[in-house]
């Protein structure tokens, strides 16, 4: 269980750390998927979106499921440089840069 409740602090510290680069405006556009992962940790889960052909990165805290509540999905291109930034959930609307 001390497993379980470890994995749960570290997803929401880095959502929290993501979440406070986009809000600044230190994560921004064209920067690296090493800088991200160094700067603000692993996400939960990394997906191909096949629509775009971009790698989509999720990070959320531990109360929020895949279906509801807030995520921040960082989009990168072929080139592993962020695309765009995309928030959804309880502070809802989607804001892209």
């Amino acid at each position: 269980q001390g497993e379980i409740q470890k994995g749960y602090s570290e997803e929401t510290r880095n959502f929290e750390q993501v979440k406070k680069g986009v809000d600044s405006g230190a994560i921004q556009k064209g920067q690296s998927k090493e800088d991200v992962i160094r700067h603000y940790g692993e996400p939960v889960v990394t997906l191909q979106d096949k629509v775009t052909n971009r790698e989509k990165w999720v990070y959320k805290p531990a109360v929020s499921d895949y279906f509801k509540g807030i995520k921040i999905y960082l989009f990168f291109d072929k080139a592993d440089k962020l695309d765009e930034i995309v928030l959804t959930g309880q502070e809802a609307g989607k804001r892209g840069r």
